[in-house]
């Protein structure tokens, strides 16, 4: 979903429900700057759908970088 669909009640549900699920939104600033500062071991191979490793995709945590409030 983008952002429009990234409401709480919505993903909450969609936890509830064992849903999986991905939300997209502009990164700003402070996002950008922790993407760039996160060390290289932080990052991961994505995985396709069969949970192979991606060739192309890396995914890494930062949510404990950010603010998150609201």
């Amino acid at each position: 979903m983008d952002s429009a669909g990234a409401t709480h009640e919505l993903l909450d549900w969609c936890r509830e429900g064992r849903i999986g699920f991905s939300v997209g939104f502009d990164p700003t600033e402070a996002v950008r700057a922790a993407i760039c500062d996160l060390a290289e071991d932080r990052w991961i191979a994505a995985l396709d759908q069969d949970d192979s490793e991606r060739r192309n995709g890396q995914v890494a945590e930062l949510t404990d970088r950010l603010v998150l409030t609201g």
